[in-house]
């Protein structure tokens, strides 16, 4: 009996830590967006100066902070004064791994209203939840406001300097010494592709992606003498190289418009050259993260984070066939070696 109640209590705290996920995180976005990570300084600052810098309540604003005390993102010393913890130092804008890029734009309300869709878009099927609640698709939004277009880059150029971290360490023992040039195919601005010159001198790189994009990140990591951005799309066409990399491009599609991009970059390929596919992928050693991550994706648009016989069967559609895989531990990168596939 006292085994029972225990185990039944131990589940209704785990379904309501599940229920305070929204408080939480709703917590860090008011965090991020008021600026309170930049007012705090290296020594305790007073919660009535952080409030004057941010012309904001001073009452209001110190519930705030003693929230993300609470959430080890600020540390209140007597006398209601704060420091930030090594966790609340990456949500300064400043810092060179800054995560608040990714703070926003997944608790932004743009995309947290979506989330509210969901059980009618899996009770139907049909639109996806973004366009049920904003009356457009995703892409469709970042092409006609600039101001979205601007949450979702930074969002992505943050995300995106995590990645590459994690990226990097995945393919440690890639042989990059038989490459001399690689196109990252969807790569913004850049900053895995330089990361990666910046650590082989040896290679050069191209960055394709639609005319639109902001400069590269290149003179920052001093590799702008061997990276070039191209302005292009790629359902058309893609520069000639002999490797490509794919970084969480093609799970923001649709089956079909999978096997339309890897088919583009076939048609563009030297007949060795191959592709480098980084993606989640949902599997037995893949943990909570892929599955959560397609949740997401769920809300946001059509595509999917795929198991790893989804990504064979669409892959041998496309007319590539796997050469290795590799993956961290965490389930957040799985990096897919594919090659063209011989003719039968």
């Amino acid at each position: 009996m006292t085994e029972s109640a225990g185990s039944g209590a131990d589940a209704v705290r785990s379904v309501m830590d599940l229920t305070y996920g929204l408080w939480r995180s709703q917590t860090l976005y008011a965090g991020v967006e008021l600026g309170v990570f930049d007012a705090v300084g290296e020594e305790p600052t007073p919660a009535s100066d952080i409030a004057e810098d941010l012309d904001l309540d001073p009452d209001q604003s110190y519930r705030l902070l003693r929230a993300l005390d609470s959430l080890d993102l600020l540390d209140e010393r007597e006398g209601r004064e704060f420091t930030l913890t090594p966790e609340g130092t990456l949500l300064r804008s400043d810092h060179p791994a800054s995560l608040s890029g990714v703070v926003e734009i997944v608790n932004s309300p743009d995309f947290v209203t979506p989330w509210n869709q969901i059980p009618d878009f899996v009770r139907e099927g049909g639109p996806t939840p973004f366009e049920r609640e904003h009356g457009e698709g995703l892409f469709e939004r970042t092409s006609e406001d600039p101001e979205f277009a601007e949450l979702f880059n930074s969002g992505m150029s943050s995300l995106t300097q995590v990645q590459s971290e994690a990226i990097l360490q995945v393919l440690a023992d890639y042989d990059f010494e038989s490459v001399s040039h690689v196109c990252d195919v969807a790569g913004g601005r850049g900053y895995m592709l330089c990361k990666l010159l910046a650590e082989f001198p040896h290679l050069e790189g191209t960055v394709l992606d639609l005319p639109s994009t902001e400069g590269l990140v290149a003179p920052k990591l001093g590799v702008e003498d061997r990276c070039t951005l191209v302005g292009g799309d790629m359902f058309e066409s893609v520069p000639e190289a002999d490797r490509y990399t794919l970084k969480h491009v093609l799970h923001d599609w649709g089956d079909d418009e999978y096997v339309q991009i890897l088919s583009t970059v076939r048609e563009s390929a030297p007949d060795d050259a191959r592709v480098l596919i980084i993606e989640p992928v949902v599997g037995p050693n893949g943990g909570d993260f892929p599955k959560l991550y397609d949740m997401y994706m769920m809300s946001s648009v059509e595509g999917r984070v795929r198991t790893d016989d989804e990504h064979a069967d669409l892959l041998a559609e496309a007319g590539w066939e796997r050469v290795s895989t590799r993956a961290d531990d965490s389930g957040m990168v799985t990096v897919i070696e594919v090659e063209k596939a011989r003719e039968e």
